[in-house]
């Protein structure tokens, strides 16, 4: 398998992951704003995050939740 080619578009804030070549035949919304990207057999080639900033740059700017562990 080749790696996946991953991609941003400042202008329009979309950040997109390519698996694999092919055309996309159709498209399915799996949360708000994130799109699995499907060929004619219904095989995913890709992903589409729209509003990129805000859907994953979250991630980055919200300190990750203390987990506390007691026996």
């Amino acid at each position: 398998m080749k790696k996946p080619r991953i991609s941003y578009d400042a202008h329009s804030d979309v950040f997109s992951i390519v698996i694999k070549a092919g055309y996309e035949e159709t498209h399915r919304e799996v949360s708000p704003g994130v799109f699995v990207e499907l060929d004619k057999n219904n095989q995913m080639i890709g992903i589409e995050i729209l509003d990129a900033s805000e859907n994953i740059g979250k991630f980055f700017r919200d300190p990750a939740p203390s987990v506390s562990l007691s026996a």
